[in-house]
């Protein structure tokens, strides 16, 4: 686990301990605080996963595992991009499905 994960999940536990208390306390702005900073560390969370699924294709790993018979170096760079290209898709994918769901919220709170 890398320090982008870990601060994700702690900025994950902030705010859902900051939206608990502004419900209970009746406080919206605090409640909202709190979902936003879920959000965030949600996303800072999904970023340390991305750095570390990418992390095999840093040269050096690269080098190590031709080394070890798992393939060319540039085998392993074309598997690395591929697997860049599969987490942006999915990261674009999943940005879409957020952002319809916010507007059909919208839409039924007008």
């Amino acid at each position: 686990m890398n320090s982008d994960q870990v601060k994700g999940k702690f900025e994950q536990a902030v705010g859902s301990v900051k939206q608990a208390v502004g419900e209970t306390v009746g406080n919206n702005q605090l409640a909202n605080e709190g979902l936003g900073d879920q959000v965030k560390g949600s996303a800072h969370e999904t970023w340390g996963n991305v750095k570390d699924a990418a992390g095999i294709s840093s040269g050096t790993a690269a080098v190590a595992a031709e080394d070890r018979g798992y393939g060319t170096e540039a085998d392993l760079n074309n598997g690395a991009a591929n697997a860049r290209h599969g987490i942006s898709q999915s990261i674009a994918d999943a940005k879409n499905a957020i952002n319809n769901h916010i507007d059909a919220y919208k839409e039924t709170h007008r």
